[in-house]
């Protein structure tokens, strides 16, 4: 099934309270899925995790694959280019390279979206942060292989990948996020797992 949303696309890799921000955990409003009685976070776990097949794909030879661990802002940003956005969600801008959260900073680069008549603010975040962020992710999925896990929030849904070095987050965000955000952040994470070692 081929997959192309209209969304904001956010991706980060790394740990610290900043994952549960950009998880969705904001200003935007109340999670959608309910909490879990006992406080821990619940997850729903199937022997066939949901899985998505991106619109394009990729063989990146193993030497060219990039580590997360001590991964540049700029460096994130040429992980998928604006036209593999384009391919796999929306119309985006190039990436702008920057500096997420405080405790830890984590390396993170914003694409804008620029579709035409938007004015949603819909845009992708591709970030690194330290392991352990998968288990904010409530779904298990399936990324081409590789386990992630997923969480839908009222303004974005977010789906995290551990790697070798690091954790790999993309949230879509949108008004009104719903499973199409999650279809999509599933196609730009197993898009961009390729060209990441591990």
């Amino acid at each position: 099934m081929a997959v192309r949303r209209r969304a904001r696309v956010t991706a980060v890799l790394g740990s610290g309270l900043l994952a549960i921000g950009l998880a969705g955990c904001g200003a935007d409003g109340p999670e959608q899925s309910a909490p879990a009685p006992s406080g821990e976070p619940s997850r729903t776990t199937t022997s066939d995790a949901e899985s998505v097949t991106p619109s394009i794909s990729r063989d990146v030879p193993p030497d060219e694959r990039v580590r997360l661990s001590g991964i540049a802002p700029e460096e994130l940003c040429r992980l998928v280019s604006p036209q593999e956005i384009e391919e796999l969600a929306f119309a985006v801008g190039t990436g702008r390279p920057r500096q997420v959260g405080s405790d830890p900073v984590i390396p993170g680069c914003v694409f804008e979206d620029r579709s035409e008549g938007r004015s949603e603010g819909r845009s992708v975040l591709i970030g690194v942060q330290p392991g352990g962020f998968q288990d904010l992710g409530r779904e298990e999925v399936d990324l081409g292989g590789r386990p992630g896990t997923q969480r839908l929030s009222a303004g974005d849904c977010t789906v995290f990948s551990a790697v070798p070095g690091g954790v790999l987050q993309v949230s879509i965000s949108a008004a009104e996020a719903d499973h199409d955000e999650c279809e999509t952040g599933q196609a730009v994470a197993q898009y961009a797992l390729a060209g990441v070692a591990g």
